[in-house]
């Protein structure tokens, strides 16, 4: 792709940003301003929470949509861009992007020629994402139409007084929907199913999509294969946070720890300098914990053994050598600017990512995540 479409396609990008937050439903958390991804696993996790507290059997599908961006059908996104009320010149310019790019074989190491593409988006660019995401809203469309028409009843967060339901989240093309232990209501959500593909020409993989329940719910491998897909009991994930799990439970911080663990050990045959563990650590243990942290709060124990496990590593030698530590724990954790290490407090980074949610709720005053809690926790709703 050449700089002067590279840059054509920024601006677009940019301009269809300033309004998609106007033609996107709420229930989409990707891609929009003012919406993040944590939004959508708050949402996700309080429903479940609601659900279970209310002891009422419910459903979750997280649905896989196979191959997303290469089978959205331009035909399908043109007429959304003509419904939403895009100047002529606008939808002219999206065909000219999706035409233009030529698709090349590689036979026996040789390129053997150029021939067009009838369907997809490019992956990786700024633009794309914004495309599909007004196509996935077609989705939502569907579902809110099955809501008002009381065909598919969700999740409350105020289960006792049913006040804010909600029954999909999205994140780009990582859908969950949540309904009754009904034999109607998965019927409805089949169907549904068929005449988004059919319209979009997206295929929403039933092999990979699994079923959740959520209290105890009678039958569910009937349920499931009326739906033609797996079941599972919670908790279950989605992207990839644990919904419905115990914050103070060994097992919800077991396969964290684990993965921490292994990602260690792939680096303590190589022989690193100080400075370049600490690095690694940092590094390794910022991205495992930062989801689970910003949700839930870590129990003492496995706060405790994950120090342990830095501090090991921080001080071994190539192999599993351990060295003694040069310095107590805790000056470990104090800041390079005092002259320290600079190892992540476990106990204080947990609080902090917490915390990041009451500033939010603060200044994000018109969201929907914080009506939503606000309903579950308070007696007001926002304005």
């Amino acid at each position: 792709m050449g700089s002067i479409n590279k840059l054509f396609i920024k601006v677009l990008a940019r301009r269809l940003r300033e309004v998609l937050p106007y033609l996107v439903s709420v229930n989409q958390q990707a891609s929009v301003n003012g919406r993040q991804i944590a939004d959508a696993r708050l949402i996700a996790f309080e429903l479940v929470d609601s659900r279970r507290k209310s002891r009422k059997p419910g459903l979750m599908f997280k649905l896989d949509i196979e191959k997303a961006f290469d089978n959205v059908s331009w035909n399908c996104l043109l007429n959304v861009l003509s419904k939403l009320c895009f100047r002529r010149k606008w939808q002219d310019w999206i065909r000219g992007v999706m035409c233009s790019p030529m698709i090349s074989l590689l036979i026996n190491g040789e390129s053997k020629g150029y021939f067009p593409t009838c369907k997809g988006l490019r992956q990786g660019d700024l633009l794309s994402s914004g495309l599909f995401v007004l196509v996935m809203d077609i989705l939502s469309f569907m579902i809110a139409k099955l809501k008002e028409e009381g065909r598919v009843s969700g999740f409350y967060m105020d289960e006792r007084n049913s006040r804010g339901e909600v029954n999909h989240l999205l994140f780009a093309d990582d859908t969950l929907i949540f309904c009754d232990a009904d034999y109607d209501q998965i019927l409805n959500i089949l169907a549904t199913r068929a005449c988004f593909q059919a319209v979009t020409g997206l295929k929403i993989n039933l092999e990979k999509t699994i079923m959740f329940t959520v209290g105890n719910v009678p039958n569910p491998d009937y349920l499931a294969a009326i739906f033609g897909c797996k079941w599972s009991r919670e908790p279950s994930k989605y992207l990839g946070f644990p919904l419905g799990a115990k914050a103070n439970a060994i097992s919800t911080w077991s396969t964290i720890c684990d993965n921490y663990q292994k990602r260690l050990d792939g680096w303590k045959r190589r022989y690193l300098s100080l400075g370049g563990r600490l690095t690694l650590n940092k590094a390794i243990l910022s991205n495992q914990l930062v989801y689970y942290f910003s949700l839930l709060r870590e129990p003492a124990a496995i706060i405790k053994n994950m120090e342990k496990t830095q501090c090991k590593f921080i001080w071994s030698g190539p192999g599993d050598n351990h060295k003694v530590p040069l310095v107590k724990w805790d000056i470990c954790k104090a800041p390079k600017e005092r002259g320290d290490l600079g190892v992540i407090d476990l106990s204080s980074f947990n609080k902090a990512m917490l915390s990041k949610w009451i500033w939010r709720y603060t200044s994000e005053r018109g969201s929907w995540w914080r009506s939503l809690i606000e309903i579950k926790y308070s007696n007001t709703t926002s304005s």
